[in-house]
C-alpha cells in the first residue's frame, strides 16, 4: 500500500494538554502524543468526546534530555480531522488526529499551570495570526 501522507510522521510520546470548546464550554484535556508531523499531531486521551471539525489548541513539553538539555515546550492549533474510538487495558481510549495549523516553540516553558497558559499563549498566537 502507497503511503499518502503529505509530511514523514515520527513517533514521539509526550504528554499534550488540549483546549478545546466542549458543549460550549471552554474544556483543558490531558493525554499524550502518539505521532507528530510538520502537518499534524495523532493523540490519545481518555473519555473525552471531541468531533471532527473541532478547533483545538495544543500544548506540549519535550523534556530536557531530548532538547539539547533545556526542556522545550511546543504550542500547536488545528482542526480534529478524524476520531477513533478504541479499547485498550479495559479502558476506553479515543485516538484522534488533529491537522496543525501552525506550531509554536518556546525554551523557557509554560509556568505550573498550564491550562491558565496555554489559554493566554493561545490568545497571543491567534492574535499573532491575524496580523500576519
Amino acid at each position: 500500500m502507497r503511503e499518502r501522507r503529505k509530511a514523514p510522521r515520527y513517533d514521539l510520546a509526550l504528554p499534550v494538554t488540549v483546549q478545546a470548546a466542549v458543549d460550549n464550554e471552554p474544556t483543558c484535556l490531558h493525554g499524550e502524543t502518539v505521532d507528530m508531523s510538520a502537518r499534524g499531531v495523532y493523540l490519545r486521551l481518555g473519555n473525552y468526546e471531541l468531533s471532527v471539525g473541532m478547533k483545538v489548541g495544543l500544548a506540549m513539553k519535550v523534556a530536557a534530555g531530548l532538547a539539547d538539555g533545556k526542556d522545550l515546550f511546543m504550542l500547536a492549533i488545528g482542526r480534529v480531522v478524524r476520531i477513533e474510538k478504541r479499547g485498550e487495558n479495559h479502558a476506553r481510549k479515543f485516538g484522534v488526529a488533529v491537522a496543525t495549523r501552525r506550531y509554536e516553540y518556546f525554551r523557557d516553558g509554560l509556568s505550573d499551570r498550564p491550562a491558565e497558559s496555554l489559554s493566554s499563549l493561545l490568545q497571543s498566537f491567534a492574535m499573532r495570526q491575524k496580523q500576519d
